[in-house]
This record gives C-alpha cells, structure tokens and sequence, in this order.
C-alpha cells in the first residue's frame, strides 16, 4: 500500500539503506537497517564488554542485511535485545518491567498481527528469572502467536497441553498439526513419535 511503501528521491544521508539510496521503494525494514547502524555506532564509541558486544553484532549484522525482506521486524529485534543482553545487565528488572509494560500496552490494539511480538511476551512470562513468572498469561500470548501461525508458540502450547498439570492430549495434536502444516520439523519429528500418545 502507499502508506507501507514509498518511492523516494536519493538523500546523502548517513546510514541510510540501500533502498533509499538506490531511490527504491521501502518499508519499516528501512528503520531496521537504520538500528544497525545506530548499533554499529554505538560499539564503536561504548566500552561495552565482549559478551554483549558479539551479541550486538549479531543484531547489527541481520539488521544491516541488504536485502530488506531477510531483515528482522522490530518484535524479533525486541525478543533477541530480551533474552540474550537485557537479562545479563539488568539485574533488578527495572527496564525488563518497563518493557513489558511498553509491550502490552501495543498489544491492546485491536487486530494487531505481530506474532513474534505475542510470542515474545509468551517467553518473558514463561520463565521467573525475565520477570515474575505467570504460566496462565504466558499461554495466552503464545495462543494469540500461535494464531497467527508461529511455529515456536505452537511446539510450545503442544508442551503444555502434554504435561500432566494442562493434560488435553486433543489440544496437543491441534497445535503440533499448525506446526506440520507449515512444514515445521520439529513438529513433523514429534508428530511422528508421538502419534500413539494422541490414540490413548
């Protein structure tokens, strides 16, 4: 649509995108090649420690990627920031909590698709040492991710409704079957080994 895509003129800009400089049209992936740049700077001029500066330049690298389809969307770029730095340098969960809140107040708009944001919120409730853990709310996130065909929130509910505390070995299969039909592996794996568990 004209509001998603936009032809522009050449700007000599810094840290600009190939598309923009090459007076093609884009999208918001546009915005993502510009977080790698702003993160390309930003280990550039931080004394950051090793760890997260190789976790950084993992983001950097899928950000700046040229062509804007294999870039990440803003949730991906969210769940990784998340799981892999933010939990190693902020101890008393002050931004994880502020995040959270950010992320929940988006997901009140009404029709929204961002699976990878639902799923996201999945895993932050899913596990206590993100941020206090609530398994109920989690499942909610992953079943809105899941509705919206996220192959992890799928193989995820199927743990679920596998174990002893969710048990609906009918629930189980459903979500294995989503999985399957997008030729997920994992799913096809376990549907394989497990076809006897759904027959008891």
């Amino acid at each position: 649509s004209e509001d998603d895509e936009i032809h522009t003129m050449y700007f000599n800009h810094d840290g600009i995108s190939p598309e923009i400089s090459e007076g093609k049209l884009f999208t918001n992936k546009t915005d993502i090649y510009s977080i790698g740049v702003l993160i390309t700077k930003l280990l550039i001029n931080q004394n950051i420690s090793e760890k997260i500066s190789s976790k950084l330049k993992i983001m950097r690298n899928y950000c700046i990627l040229e062509n804007p389809e294999k870039r990440p969307t803003i949730s991906q770029l969210i769940r990784y920031y998340y799981l892999n730095i933010l939990l190693t340098i902020d101890e008393k969960k002050e931004i994880k909590n502020e995040l959270v809140k950010i992320l929940e107040y988006n997901f009140e708009i009404p029709d929204l698709i961002d699976p990878d944001g639902f799923c996201t919120l999945g895993m932050i409730f899913d596990h206590d040492i993100y941020i206090d853990e609530n398994v109920e709310k989690a499942m909610t996130y992953y079943k809105y991710a899941s509705d919206q065909n996220d192959l992890i929130s799928n193989v995820t509910l199927y743990s679920y409704y596998i174990n002893d505390k969710y048990l609906n070995k009918y629930l189980a299969e459903q979500y294995l079957l989503r999985g399957a039909k997008q030729n997920d592996e994992f799913a096809l794996f376990l549907l394989g080994t497990n076809h006897t568990i759904f027959n008891k």
